[in-house]
């Protein structure tokens, strides 16, 4: 009875071990000075179906899995609930595809720098691995890959703008107005040069915002509703005209794939309201402004 036992527990322990996954290439981009987010990518090798269900960091105020991809020229990026690390073939965090977001940086992350980071992995048994793993801080331009620290980052989309357009475009907006009691939901992006539309959605509201900016640090200019998918109010705003029509076209391409319910609310907002010291001024005299994105709080 106590070989059987032993051999039980033996067998138990293997089975266990060969759950565990492993972490390679543990990584995070650097930021610029008030920059509130950042991502961090890494290599998963499990010999068991498994899937990251959660991260954490001590760096950040809030840490999500994220997926970007692109979608007929227009980069698109949300929330996910887990990453699956399929047996025997692992998963890749890396830019441009999936990857573990750390929000509400409390300072800078620069590079050469560590960034410690918890991973919570679940087996196919519904038990929970941790994993405590620190990640090298590379540069902003950093790409996938040994080397990546000396290596441009891949352009790509409309306008040749590169997926750190993209994530500047989101943590602009996430970093001003996300909150933990109103959780900001930024999608679709569509960037045209110095230009970025994005919509959001923040529980029972929603809108669009104008961006600005280029080389992933982007500030909004304006919010609005409807009247964001109107060139010619975009140029009123200083957008030339060719990335206005490109950025129509392309914003309603994106806003066709999602469901029906979120783009409704991106249609909410009332008039239009310049934000911050933006270029941007009401296109049409005695607009109606609304508030959003908690800024009625």
């Amino acid at each position: 009875m106590r070989k059987t036992m032993l051999l039980l527990s033996i067998m138990a322990a293997s089975a266990a071990a060969q759950a565990q996954v492993q972490v390679k290439e543990p990584w995070v981009r650097a930021t610029v000075p008030h920059q509130t987010a950042t991502g961090a990518f890494m290599q998963l090798q499990s010999a068991q179906d498994a899937r990251l269900v959660e991260a954490r960091s001590p760096v950040a105020g809030a840490v999500e899995l994220h997926e970007m991809k692109m979608d007929k020229d227009v980069m698109r990026m949300r929330p996910v609930k887990s990453i699956d690390i399929p047996a025997g073939k692992g998963a890749e965090l890396k830019p441009g595809g999936y990857h573990v977001m750390l929000m509400g940086l409390k300072k800078q992350v620069k590079e050469g720098e560590s960034v410690p980071l918890t991973l919570v992995v679940e087996g196919k048994d519904g038990k929970r691995q941790t994993i405590e793993v620190q990640a090298q801080v590379r540069p902003l331009n950093a790409a996938a890959g040994k080397g990546a620290k000396d290596m441009p980052m891949e352009m790509k989309g409309h306008g040749g703008h590169s997926e750190a357009d993209v994530e500047g475009v989101r943590h602009a907006m996430m970093s001003t107005w996300d909150r933990p009691d109103a959780r900001l939901t930024v999608s679709p992006v569509v960037i045209s040069g110095q230009f970025a539309l994005a919509g959001w959605v923040q529980g029972d509201r929603g809108g669009r915002a104008l961006l600005r900016g280029g080389n992933g640090k982007w500030r909004v200019t304006a919010c609005a509703g409807d009247g964001l998918k109107d060139s010619k109010l975009l140029e009123q705003a200083g957008v030339p005209a060719s990335a206005a029509r490109e950025l129509v076209r392309s914003i309603s391409a994106a806003e066709a794939k999602l469901p029906a319910q979120h783009v409704e609310k991106l249609a909410l907002f009332d008039g239009w309201m310049t934000v911050g010291d933006g270029t941007a001024h009401p296109p049409a005299a005695g607009a109606k402004q609304s508030h959003a994105m908690g800024m009625d709080k």
